[in-house]
């Protein structure tokens, strides 16, 4: 005769071959935390800083409404003047970025020149040539250094902050930096084309 520990035994043994146990789960390791490099930390700072100052400066529309406001549309984003594949050097500077919508940028990627005929409109084309000029003496992929990049991004924060206090005119923005404040050659250029008009 079996007794009642030798059943419960059994029992037991029948209830595992019917219901077998799950596998064990293995402990993860905990991961380690990816550290993004410092360069790429600073250039999603600055594209952000960038996106918020042009977005206040050109008024949240495109700026090529005025001349051509039929084709807006496809939401707004930045644009550049030299684009980011030509000049890596200029892809923050304020004086070759601004708000653009979808459809424009996507007729300027595609050679029409109307982006450039609205740029010079509005800034002369001494401007034009200014950023045509740093675009070339930046060529070549040449990248900003990083503390370059630090001290642009102080800067632009300075300027972000300080925006309720800024001008209202371009004239008066143009010399605060809000257009440009790194290259005093289109800065003068900018300024004397505005003033011309």
């Amino acid at each position: 005769m079996k007794t009642k520990l030798a059943r419960d035994v059994e029992i037991l043994e029948v209830k595992n071959a019917i219901y077998p146990c799950p596998k064990p789960v293995r402990e993860r390791k905990p991961r380690k935390a990816k550290v993004m490099p410092r360069r790429k930390q600073l250039e999603q700072q600055l594209k952000a800083m960038v996106i918020a100052i042009i977005f206040w400066r050109d008024g949240q529309e495109c700026v090529q409404k005025a001349t051509d406001g039929a084709k807006c549309g496809n939401g707004l984003a930045w644009g550049h003047y030299q684009s980011q594949g030509q000049s890596a050097w200029l892809r923050y500077d304020l004086g070759n970025v601004f708000v653009q919508c979808g459809n424009h940028n996507l007729l300027d990627k595609n050679g029409d020149k109307s982006y450039a005929t609205w740029f010079v409109s509005t800034f002369g084309q001494a401007a034009a040539e200014a950023v045509q000029a740093e675009a070339r003496a930046h060529s070549g992929g040449k990248q900003r250094t990083i503390q370059e990049l630090e001290e642009l991004l102080e800067w632009y924060d300075h300027l972000y902050q300080s925006r309720f206090c800024a001008s209202e005119t371009i004239e008066g923005r143009i010399k605060e930096g809000y257009y440009g404040e790194l290259f005093p050659l289109r800065k003068q250029a900018m300024a004397s084309a505005v003033q011309g008009v």
